[in-house]
């Protein structure tokens, strides 16, 4: 007795973005506009240049995760959002909202009438007008204290 074999292929395309659905082409949206607001400082550029989302490209969610996430590794911001508007055309506008970190803008050194001011300027780190780093404000903290205990201070306290 002879046999036959029956073998079903099933092959799936994608092109351009191109989707099937009820005898229709449906195009992916494409991003036609990447708009980026709420920063004071730090330049728009900065930030469109972590963006794997590029004009002209088919707008992909996991893509704009990945952005966020890139954005927010700068340690600039302490919010990052994304809205998306879609425009007559059928693409997308990606806006890029973020809200700036808060810089330090002075370092004031008060009470300290045993130890010089300079003495204490050369063990802080803290720079005028760096984005304000609540650990990096804790570790000054402790290093001012240990510089005070070091001198033979024992008792004494650092408050910021």
């Amino acid at each position: 007795m002879t046999g036959f074999a029956t073998c079903v292929i099933v092959v799936v395309c994608v092109l351009g973005g191109r989707v099937r659905a009820d005898d229709e082409i449906v195009r992916a949206p494409v991003i036609e506009r990447i708009e980026v607001s709420g920063m004071r400082r730090v330049d728009a550029e900065a930030i469109r240049g972590q963006l794997t989302s590029k004009v002209g490209r088919v707008f992909d969610p996991k893509v704009v995760r990945a952005d966020i996430h890139a954005v927010w590794k700068l340690r600039l911001f302490s919010d990052v959002r994304v809205t998306t508007a879609d425009t007559p055309a059928g693409g997308r506008i990606l806006t890029f909202e973020v809200t700036e970190r808060p810089t330090i803008r002075k370092v004031i050194v008060a009470g300290n009438d045993e130890v010089k001011l300079d003495k204490i300027n050369d063990v802080l780190e803290l720079k005028r007008d760096a984005v304000a780093d609540h650990a990096a404000v804790r570790k000054n903290r402790e290093t001012i204290a240990q510089f005070y205990q070091d001198q033979g201070f024992l008792l004494s306290a650092v408050e910021v």
